[in-house]
């Protein structure tokens, strides 16, 4: 049954509450400070509207949320892989497991074809709205460090030292990018 599909989906995209962003671990904030994957999922996807309410001309917004709600789905299977285990493992590697978590996450449903489509379609920043998430996922990492260190946690240089302004694919996202480092700039 369709019901039994879909209730089995809402269960894995709830289990993301309970993920919690390795990098943030890694990088010393406290298990019960640290980010969930799910809260990380909520602010790309405001993010991704914010910045898709800008776009010239008009981009699907509806498309742009299911990018957005799809990116780090297979993290309820797999768990985050932070940057310094994805660099291990090897950007191939990784993408793999995820696919193959994902399969496994939508296995069955009907829309499992369009929703693992949208997924390839995030990854490979195909689409003005898959760059618009990736720009969104990007910014909401940086605010999030920046809320961190705010609180007065160190050690999180390295999330703004690999961050420049062409990494970002939208105007938008560049100058939202050069906003946040002025206020961490501000902050310090």
């Amino acid at each position: 049954m369709i019901e039994e599909g879909i209730l089995r989906l809402a269960g894995y995209a709830a289990q993301l509450r309970r993920v919690p962003r390795m990098g943030w671990l890694e990088r010393g904030v406290g298990p019960c400070d640290a980010e969930s994957v799910a809260e990380h999922g909520f602010g790309v996807a405001f993010w991704a509207m914010l910045i898709a309410d800008q776009a010239s001309p008009p981009v699907d917004m509806g498309h742009v949320l299911r990018l957005a709600l799809l990116h780090d789905l297979a993290e309820a299977i797999l768990g985050d892989i932070s940057a310094t285990s994805a660099a291990l493992l090897g950007s191939a590697a990784k993408r793999a497991a995820e696919r193959r978590a994902l399969d496994v996450i939508l296995q069955g449903l009907p829309l499992q074809a369009p929703y693992v489509e949208a997924w390839e379609e995030y990854n490979a920043a195909e689409s003005i709205e898959a760059r618009i998430v990736k720009d969104a996922d990007r910014l909401d990492l940086l605010l999030t460090a920046l809320r961190y260190e705010a609180s007065g946690q160190q050690g999180l240089n390295d999330f703004w030292d690999r961050s420049h302004p062409d990494q970002f694919y939208t105007d938008v996202g560049r100058d939202l990018f050069r906003a946040l480092r002025a206020e961490r700039k501000a902050q310090t």
